[in-house]
């Protein structure tokens, strides 16, 4: 038989560990062996010394990364050694790379529109061991894309009334589009159309500055988006 409960022992002597040592926890065990013919007991003192056994690193950082678009910085991969050796790292594929002490990097800046989720394997080693770890990054959506008029740059409006039409415009990542207001100008330009119409003093205005009857005016109207229209009428 053996004392305590830290190692155990068979009727025939074969001694063993209740549980799996581990070096960097405890380094010596002891504990009394007791040998008897049935009638006569001895015991005997023993020590077990555990040696060291290189382990593999371990990582401390996530398996999942987030980064924006449009750049190259992800973050850094990070693992330790119990043993206290070097960790240095390598990663598999062409589309992420990482250096040495573990920093993490598109090989080319990535577009959200095209692609938004990468996945690689990281290798950790200490020389001796190696430790691999599949990690994810995801792509964050930048709004880098202006939006693109879908309605046509030209609009015919009656006249006596204010309606005209309705600008539209997409986004291609989905963001809610507004118009911008600006100030609207107004110029009223007679235009000759006749013979008879050339005969009139001032380019077809009274001589009070008004549109003579018959004459025909140009009126150009500035809208949001900067979008102009022309309409002709005549007074």
């Amino acid at each position: 038989t053996v004392s305590g409960s830290e190692l155990a022992i068979t009727s025939a002597g074969v001694l063993t560990f209740a549980s799996t040592p581990d070096y960097e926890t405890k380094t010596s065990y002891t504990a009394t062996v007791t040998a008897s013919d049935g009638a006569n007991p001895t015991t005997q003192d023993i020590t077990v010394n555990v040696t060291n056994v290189n382990e593999a690193p371990s990582f401390t950082s996530n398996a999942t990364f987030s980064a924006a678009e449009n750049q190259t910085a992800i973050g850094t991969v990070t693992a330790v050694d119990v043993d206290g050796d070097s960790v240095t790292f390598t990663i598999f594929g062409s589309e992420l790379a990482i250096t040495s002490a573990g920093v993490l990097t598109f090989t080319s800046a990535p577009d959200y529109e095209t692609k938004s989720t990468y996945t690689s394997t990281v290798i950790a080693t200490d020389g001796t061991n190696i430790f691999s770890q599949d990690i994810t990054v995801n792509v964050t959506n930048i709004n880098d894309i202006a939006p693109v008029f879908t309605s046509e740059t030209t609009f015919s409006a009656a006249e006596n009334q204010t309606a005209i039409g309705t600008v539209t415009a997409t986004d291609a990542e989905g963001q809610t589009v507004l118009s911008s207001q600006v100030p609207m100008t107004v110029e009223l330009s007679p235009v000759l159309t006749s013979a008879k119409d050339s005969t009139r003093s001032n380019s077809g205005r009274t001589s009070h500055g008004a549109p003579r009857p018959g004459a025909t005016c140009t009126v150009l109207t500035f809208l949001p988006f900067r979008l102009s229209f022309l309409a002709h009428f005549s007074f």
